[in-house]
């Protein structure tokens, strides 16, 4: 009779091209990841400093009145939103790095959190895809 022996996905051994295609998917991810969290910097830095100068263009351009109030609270939910986006991208940047170590150490605990960070990150995208879903259906009503 034939005994199988039961095995985890982290005790299989990797060829060199799924430990290439590892590697690839771990430096896109963090490119990805540092571009947007810098991206996101920039426009925190350019919303605080040139807060009123750029409600003041768009309410020229919209031909809208917006008061004083309500122009700090754009600038308050920009802040939010970009510090949000940083956080989510915060947990791409920890999976491409873990995974990066653990293909370097061939640690298959460093290779778990890894993917751990990267469901993480999954859910939080899924989670934006599904309001952003909800938000167009609701503009179509």
């Amino acid at each position: 009779m034939d005994t199988q022996q039961e095995h985890s996905l982290f005790d299989m051994q990797m060829d060199d091209s799924s430990q290439q295609s590892l590697l690839s998917v771990s430096k896109w991810a963090k490119f990805i990841a540092v571009s947007g969290i810098i991206i996101g910097a920039i426009a925190l830095i350019f919303a605080l400093a040139y807060g009123p100068q750029i409600i003041q263009v768009f309410t020229t351009m919209l031909k809208i009145g917006v008061s004083q109030e309500e122009a700090g609270m754009l600038i308050g939910v920009l802040v939010v939103v970009v510090l949000l986006i940083c956080g989510w991208l915060y947990f791409l940047l920890r999976s491409a790095s873990l995974l990066n170590r653990g293909l370097e150490s061939r640690s298959s605990a460093l290779l778990a959190e890894g993917f751990r960070s990267m469901r993480v990150y999954f859910v939080i995208s899924f989670i934006i895809s599904l309001l952003s879903i909800i938000s167009v259906i609701t503009e179509m009503i």
